[in-house]
């Protein structure tokens, strides 16, 4: 589902992403897929920077608590919110809260 924009994950969810001319695009089967995915084609590198992204680190503080360096950080989130299809943190963000990525108290 690489590319979905944001406000599209719930419309797939329901099983309703239809592309401007209403045509369907996602059947029920590809919808129970995304579902049980949750996280569509994050590597376990990329959910974890897209958790502290969601917590609010800069990249430079996410590449400190990682060991990696700034520019693999800046990477990720770019690899990241290309495939959600987000263009801002802070919709990353609120996916992450909304796929359980935080836990419930932040």
């Amino acid at each position: 589902m690489a590319g979905v924009g944001w406000g599209r994950s719930r419309e797939i969810r329901s099983g309703r992403l239809v592309r401007g001319t209403g045509e369907t695009i996602a059947t029920a089967r590809v919808c129970a897929a995304y579902r049980r995915r949750g996280r569509p084609g994050l590597t376990r590198r990329e959910q974890e920077v897209a958790a502290l992204v969601a917590g609010g680190l800069t990249n430079r503080q996410i590449a400190g608590q990682l060991y990696l360096s700034v520019r693999t950080v800046e990477t990720h989130v770019d690899h990241i919110l290309s495939k959600l299809g987000f263009r801002t943190r802070t919709q990353l963000t609120a996916w992450a809260h909304e796929e359980g990525l935080l836990p419930r108290n932040t």
